[in-house]
């Protein structure tokens, strides 16, 4: 299978926000993020492996020599075949791989801001990769730090979004401090929540990322660079999560919460409108 068609059939999927927010991207745009997420999937898999540390190692590992060309994979394939792979430091792919391995460990955050930083090192680090490999031009500090917290807060969201389901598996994504403010356990929310506290926490969880989010998206609106348009798009999409588990916190306890096709579409449709007009 051609590569780019790989990471096609992986990812271009109607339950993946990128199935919406591709739509309205530049088209020249669309397989270069396609591609660099798709690695970006590939890496976030191992964060699953915490209760298998040597398995999980040693896939890092094998990334790592991956992004040295020690070995290959479709998603790779897909940058070189785009003509894109010079244009990503290592380095910071490098980077990716040790926030990750960093991540397998069980112990929780203390504060929030320790909590805001590993998602800064994850989601946050990941959305600057895509914007440096789109840009023309090297951003400002200001933009980066907007771009990095953009990029955080939607990972923050997805941790809460699987919050649930994490616990069963023994990963607990909820900070020291608001475990102590809510009074919820772990292991409480394996048994069963009272409803009234774990909606407050969901609702605590979600403000963190959702203040942020919005700080950034307001430091972006002056002027519109097209390589920053994908990153506002699921920016929109992750503002809709944060919506939906909100409204339905005790949805988070049984499924996986996922907002419908359409209304991404719609959702991704109308930010691309208003960078549009931004743009000028």
């Amino acid at each position: 299978m051609d590569a780019i068609a790989w990471c096609e059939e992986r990812l271009w999927v109607p339950h993946n926000p990128l199935s919406a927010s591709l739509l309205f991207v530049a088209t020249e745009h669309q397989k270069p993020i396609l591609a660099l997420r798709a690695v970006h999937s590939e890496l976030a898999q191992m964060t699953a492996l915490s209760h298998e540390p040597g398995l999980a190692q040693a896939k890092l590992n094998w990334w790592r020599e991956a992004f040295l060309r020690q070995h290959t994979h479709p998603a790779l394939e897909a940058l070189d075949q785009l003509g894109l792979r010079e244009r990503i430091d290592v380095t910071r792919l490098l980077a990716l791989c040790d926030a990750v391995e960093a991540s397998l460990d069980v112990s929780r955050s203390a504060t929030i801001e320790q909590a805001w930083a590993h998602c800064q090192s994850l989601g946050g680090e990941a959305l600057e990769l895509e914007v440096a490999m789109l840009s023309q031009h090297t951003p400002t500090q200001g933009v980066a730090a907007a771009v990095r917290d953009l990029g955080a807060a939607g990972y923050w969201l997805r941790q809460v979004r699987d919050l649930s389901a994490d616990a069963r598996q023994g990963r607990w994504f909820v900070p020291l401090e608001l475990q102590a403010e809510h009074q919820i356990s772990r292991q409480e929310v394996i048994e069963g929540p009272a409803e009234a506290k774990w909606a407050r926490l969901i609702e605590a969880l979600v403000a963190v990322a959702s203040q942020r989010l919005m700080a950034a998206q307001k430091a972006l609106s002056g002027q519109i660079a097209p390589a920053l348009v994908h990153g506002l798009i699921m920016s929109a999409l992750d503002q809709r999560l944060a919506k939906h588990l909100t409204q339905a916190p005790a949805r988070v306890l049984t499924e996986r919460v996922l907002p419908g096709h359409l209304g991404n579409v719609w959702t991704a449709w109308r930010q691309a409108r208003q960078c549009r007009a931004k743009a000028g």
